[in-house]
Protein backbone atom coordinates (compact mmCIF):
# COMPACT_ATOMS: atom_id res chain seq x y z
CA UNK A 1 0.00 0.00 0.00
CA UNK A 2 1.21 3.52 -0.77
CA UNK A 3 1.90 5.84 2.14
CA UNK A 4 -0.04 9.14 2.00
CA UNK A 5 3.00 11.11 3.14
CA UNK A 6 4.97 9.86 0.15
CA UNK A 7 2.16 10.84 -2.24
CA UNK A 8 1.79 14.35 -0.87
CA UNK A 9 5.48 15.03 -1.40
CA UNK A 10 5.63 13.58 -4.91
CA UNK A 11 6.28 16.37 -7.42
CA UNK A 12 4.36 16.54 -10.68
CA UNK A 13 5.72 17.95 -13.97
CA UNK A 14 4.44 21.48 -13.27
CA UNK A 15 5.97 21.50 -9.78
CA UNK A 16 2.66 21.08 -7.92
CA UNK A 17 1.92 18.48 -5.29
CA UNK A 18 0.06 15.32 -6.35
CA UNK A 19 -3.48 14.68 -5.13
CA UNK A 20 -4.23 11.96 -2.61
CA UNK A 21 -5.29 8.60 -3.90
CA UNK A 22 -8.76 7.34 -2.96
CA UNK A 23 -7.49 4.84 -0.34
CA UNK A 24 -5.76 7.68 1.56
CA UNK A 25 -8.86 9.92 1.43
CA UNK A 26 -11.00 7.05 2.69
CA UNK A 27 -8.63 6.39 5.59
CA UNK A 28 -8.68 10.08 6.61
CA UNK A 29 -12.50 10.24 6.44
CA UNK A 30 -12.69 7.08 8.54
CA UNK A 31 -10.27 8.54 11.10
CA UNK A 32 -12.28 11.78 11.33
CA UNK A 33 -15.53 9.83 11.72
CA UNK A 34 -13.96 7.72 14.46
CA UNK A 35 -12.82 10.86 16.30
CA UNK A 36 -16.34 12.35 16.10
CA UNK A 37 -17.89 9.17 17.45
CA UNK A 38 -15.33 9.09 20.26
CA UNK A 39 -16.05 12.73 21.14
CA UNK A 40 -19.81 12.14 21.23
CA UNK A 41 -19.30 9.06 23.37
CA UNK A 42 -17.10 11.04 25.79
CA UNK A 43 -19.74 13.77 26.06
CA UNK A 44 -22.47 11.19 26.67
CA UNK A 45 -20.41 9.54 29.42
CA UNK A 46 -19.64 12.93 31.00
CA UNK A 47 -23.33 13.95 30.94
CA UNK A 48 -24.58 10.65 32.38
CA UNK A 49 -26.37 11.34 35.63
CA UNK A 50 -26.52 15.08 34.98
CA UNK A 51 -30.03 16.54 35.31
CA UNK A 52 -31.60 17.46 32.02
CA UNK A 53 -34.19 20.19 32.48
CA UNK A 54 -37.21 20.12 30.22
CA UNK A 55 -38.53 23.43 28.91
CA UNK A 56 -41.52 23.41 31.23
CA UNK A 57 -39.46 22.73 34.35
CA UNK A 58 -37.92 26.19 34.76
CA UNK A 59 -40.57 27.48 37.11
CA UNK A 60 -44.05 27.14 38.48
CA UNK A 61 -46.96 29.56 38.53
CA UNK A 62 -48.04 30.12 42.12
CA UNK A 63 -51.04 31.61 43.93
CA UNK A 64 -52.04 31.83 47.59
CA UNK A 65 -53.02 28.44 48.99
CA UNK A 66 -56.43 29.78 50.06
CA UNK A 67 -57.15 31.39 46.67
CA UNK A 68 -60.50 30.45 45.14
CA UNK A 69 -59.90 31.33 41.50
CA UNK A 70 -62.22 28.83 39.86
CA UNK A 71 -61.08 26.65 36.98
CA UNK A 72 -58.25 28.60 35.39
CA UNK A 73 -57.19 27.56 31.90
CA UNK A 74 -54.03 28.50 30.03
CA UNK A 75 -56.00 30.98 27.95
CA UNK A 76 -57.52 32.53 31.10
CA UNK A 77 -54.05 33.10 32.52
CA UNK A 78 -52.80 34.51 29.22
CA UNK A 79 -55.74 36.94 29.06
CA UNK A 80 -54.99 38.09 32.62
CA UNK A 81 -51.25 38.47 32.00
CA UNK A 82 -51.84 40.48 28.82
CA UNK A 83 -54.47 42.74 30.39
CA UNK A 84 -57.34 41.43 28.28
CA UNK A 85 -59.20 40.15 31.34
CA UNK A 86 -59.56 41.91 34.67
CA UNK A 87 -61.21 39.02 36.57
CA UNK A 88 -60.30 35.47 37.52
CA UNK A 89 -62.81 32.87 36.25
CA UNK A 90 -64.08 32.42 39.82
CA UNK A 91 -64.37 36.17 40.35
CA UNK A 92 -61.90 38.42 42.05
CA UNK A 93 -59.36 40.84 40.70
CA UNK A 94 -55.96 39.44 39.67
CA UNK A 95 -52.74 41.02 40.94
CA UNK A 96 -49.68 40.15 38.86
CA UNK A 97 -46.39 39.93 40.76
CA UNK A 98 -43.07 39.92 38.88
CA UNK A 99 -39.42 40.23 39.83
CA UNK A 100 -37.61 43.51 39.22
CA UNK A 101 -34.91 42.06 36.94
CA UNK A 102 -35.21 40.12 33.73
CA UNK A 103 -34.03 36.75 34.97
CA UNK A 104 -34.34 33.44 33.14
CA UNK A 105 -37.32 32.67 35.38
CA UNK A 106 -39.07 35.94 34.48
CA UNK A 107 -38.39 35.32 30.78
CA UNK A 108 -39.86 31.80 31.12
CA UNK A 109 -42.97 33.16 32.85
CA UNK A 110 -43.82 35.86 30.32
CA UNK A 111 -42.93 33.86 27.21
CA UNK A 112 -44.66 30.65 28.33
CA UNK A 113 -47.78 32.10 29.89
CA UNK A 114 -48.26 35.55 28.31
CA UNK A 115 -46.81 34.63 24.92
CA UNK A 116 -44.62 37.75 24.89
CA UNK A 117 -40.98 38.67 25.32
CA UNK A 118 -40.09 40.52 28.53
CA UNK A 119 -39.96 43.86 26.68
CA UNK A 120 -43.33 43.22 24.97
CA UNK A 121 -44.83 42.28 28.35
CA UNK A 122 -43.51 45.47 29.95
CA UNK A 123 -44.73 47.61 27.03
CA UNK A 124 -48.18 46.00 27.11
CA UNK A 125 -48.60 47.09 30.71
CA UNK A 126 -47.11 50.55 30.13
CA UNK A 127 -49.65 51.07 27.36
CA UNK A 128 -52.47 49.89 29.64
CA UNK A 129 -51.41 52.39 32.31
CA UNK A 130 -51.09 55.21 29.77
CA UNK A 131 -54.60 54.57 28.42
CA UNK A 132 -56.08 54.13 31.90
CA UNK A 133 -57.01 50.48 31.36
CA UNK A 134 -54.71 48.87 33.92
CA UNK A 135 -51.90 49.11 36.45
CA UNK A 136 -48.36 47.87 36.18
CA UNK A 137 -47.65 44.47 37.70
CA UNK A 138 -46.25 44.69 41.22
CA UNK A 139 -42.46 44.33 41.16
CA UNK A 140 -40.55 42.63 43.94
CA UNK A 141 -36.81 42.53 44.56
CA UNK A 142 -36.37 38.81 45.30
CA UNK A 143 -38.04 35.43 45.02
CA UNK A 144 -38.46 35.33 48.80
CA UNK A 145 -40.37 38.59 48.60
CA UNK A 146 -42.36 37.16 45.68
CA UNK A 147 -43.46 34.22 47.82
CA UNK A 148 -44.47 36.48 50.71
CA UNK A 149 -46.41 38.97 48.55
CA UNK A 150 -48.25 36.27 46.59
CA UNK A 151 -49.18 34.42 49.78
CA UNK A 152 -50.53 37.55 51.46
CA UNK A 153 -52.27 39.28 48.52
CA UNK A 154 -55.80 38.33 47.51
CA UNK A 155 -55.89 37.23 43.85
CA UNK A 156 -52.11 37.46 43.38
CA UNK A 157 -50.28 35.33 40.83
CA UNK A 158 -46.52 34.98 40.56
CA UNK A 159 -43.79 32.50 39.78
CA UNK A 160 -41.07 30.60 41.58
CA UNK A 161 -38.40 28.13 40.45
CA UNK A 162 -39.35 24.47 40.47
CA UNK A 163 -38.59 22.99 43.84
CA UNK A 164 -39.89 23.30 47.35
CA UNK A 165 -43.12 25.24 47.62
CA UNK A 166 -43.15 27.78 50.49
CA UNK A 167 -45.96 27.69 53.04
CA UNK A 168 -49.06 29.64 52.07
CA UNK A 169 -48.70 28.97 48.32
CA UNK A 170 -49.98 26.43 45.82
CA UNK A 171 -49.09 25.71 42.22
CA UNK A 172 -51.71 26.96 39.78
CA UNK A 173 -52.67 23.84 37.84
CA UNK A 174 -53.35 24.70 34.19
Amino acid sequence: MIDCKQLSATPVDSGTVAAFSPPCTYRRATAVSSMCVALLLAVAIFMEGQPVRAAGEVGMVVVASDANLGNVSRSDLKRILTGKSSRWPGGGKPVIIVTAGESELHRWFVTTWAGKSPSQFRNTWRRAVFTGKGRLPTRVASLDEMAGVVASTLGAVGYLPVGELPDGLKVLEL
